[in-house]
């Protein structure tokens, strides 16, 4: 299979020791993994990556989040390695995954850590995003996206504040989404030497 979905509780299996069977057989280590779970969203989402998944999903979902989870990970040029990375920094700075602008988020931020999107404006970036779900207008885009970052400046993880820090932008209280886009992808790629 190319694709797993994952419900991490199912009777006489739960989704950690399927992913420790599924990476010890030969040939579907490289299978990617979404997960789905009811249960705390920090705790088993950080397992379930560290195990291998490439995201979780946190249950009850709409229907049209799953899609574009889906379409999210069915992106050929994107190794699991950038996934990872992308998700487990969204993860620590305390972006739900059940937000529509999770998928938008992760997707341009996986562009920009792997150098595919250099060059680009963001305005660019969301028409590309678009293109990708079968959108029209970038301004869903946007705004979801601005809504995670607002998130995130309300949430202020240690994490968040460790890049603000870094970028010497302690005290800040707002950055475009353009702005913050390229800091987050700048500490992806050092942070995991992508």
């Amino acid at each position: 299979p190319d694709l797993v979905l994952l419900d991490i509780q199912m009777p006489g299996l739960n989704g950690a020791d399927f992913m420790a069977e599924l990476s010890s057989s030969p040939g579907l280590s490289e299978v990617r993994v979404l997960a789905f779970t009811a249960y705390d969203q920090a705790l088993v989402t950080r397992e379930m990556l560290r195990l291998g998944a490439c995201g979780v999903l946190q249950k009850p979902y709409p229907l049209e989040m799953l899609m574009r989870r889906i379409r999210s990970l069915w992106q050929p040029a994107q190794d699991m390695t950038s996934q990872r990375a992308v998700a487990t920094a969204l993860l620590g700075f305390g972006v739900p995954t059940d937000h529509v602008g999770y998928c938008y988020l992760q997707q341009i931020l996986l562009l920009l850590v792997e150098e595919d999107a250099q060059g680009y404006t963001i305005e660019e970036l969301y028409h590309r995003i678009c293109k990708m779900h079968g959108l029209s207008g970038s301004g869903s885009v946007e705004r979801a996206i601005r809504e995670e970052v607002k998130r995130i400046f309300k949430a202020a993880s240690p994490e968040f504040k460790e890049l603000l820090h870094l970028a010497r932008r302690d005290g800040v209280r707002h950055l475009s989404n353009g702005e913050f886009l390229t800091l987050m992808a700048q500490a992806i790629r050092l942070k995991y030497m992508l």
